[in-house]
């Protein structure tokens, strides 16, 4: 792993993984498209593990209150996540062979984009300081979270348009949509992890390069996307995600 590629891809990865474009499109065209070399298995895992830490950061003081006084919203966060636990378990094996068809990506950005202009148009007139989250919009927040095992599909995206759609305030969407993040994050870095068992590696310059400029670039990227939702601009990233996905599937035929 040189520390060329490790910077390179952190910088994609911390970018992507946030702002709802879909960080499993972009690793999977962005090589295709420019002639990169595809980052390897244990790049991934030290990518995803920074994005992880740049979400720990910048969610410090929710997470303390989750396992402190805020165990209502924990309850929900555990609510909103188990419909993630089966769809991972039977679904990501099938869904898998489909990151080999850039045309597939292509075509889930583009509906990813959709997603986005929905998020839009529902953030401009959500609810401002509204009541406490129920059961049942937390639960339609985890219901649309596995259409984020798709290329193309933007987990942050997803589960923000729905929390929107449910009622909730834009920037409530946005933390819950971030706390959830981080049970499904273990949950894919575990998953890697055992698929990497048997990978001989040892720890590299590049590895860790890797690790703290992709929690660096995360941070960022989270801070924009704050901002983004709170002057209710996530159209613009919907238009990116259409382009983008268009330009993939007239490239790739």
């Amino acid at each position: 792993m040189s520390i060329t590629s490790a910077i390179v891809w952190a910088v994609i990865q911390g970018i992507t993984e946030f702002v709802p474009v879909s960080s499993d499109g972009h690793l999977m065209i962005i090589p295709r498209l420019l002639g990169l070399e595809a980052p390897d298995l244990i790049l991934t895992i030290v990518l995803h593990a920074g994005t992880f830490i740049s979400v720990a950061i910048f969610f410090w003081r929710d997470i303390i209150a989750l396992f402190t006084y805020d165990k209502r919203r924990l309850a929900l966060v555990a609510v909103a996540t188990l419909p993630l636990l089966p769809a991972g378990l039977f679904l990501a094996g099938r869904i898998e062979p489909l990151f080999g068809y850039p045309r597939v990506a292509g075509w889930m950005l583009v509906i990813n984009g959709v997603i986005l202009f929905i998020a839009h148009a529902r953030s401009r007139v959500a609810a401002v300081g509204g009541g406490r989250m129920s059961v049942w919009q937390a639960l339609i927040i985890g219901l649309v979270q596995p259409l984020a095992l798709l290329p193309g599909i933007s987990r942050s995206g997803t589960t923000i348009a729905a929390g929107l759609c449910a009622g909730i305030e834009k920037e409530e969407a946005f933390r819950f949509s971030f706390l959830l993040f981080l049970p499904a994050s273990l949950l894919a870095l575990l998953y890697s992890v055992k698929e990497a068992y048997a990978v001989h590696y040892s720890l590299s310059a590049g590895m860790i390069v890797g690790v703290l400029l992709s929690a660096v670039v995360g941070l960022g990227a989270l801070k924009f996307l704050f901002e983004i939702i709170k002057r209710s601009k996530l159209h613009l990233l919907g238009l990116y995600c259409i382009a983008i996905g268009v330009v993939t599937l007239c490239v790739f035929r």
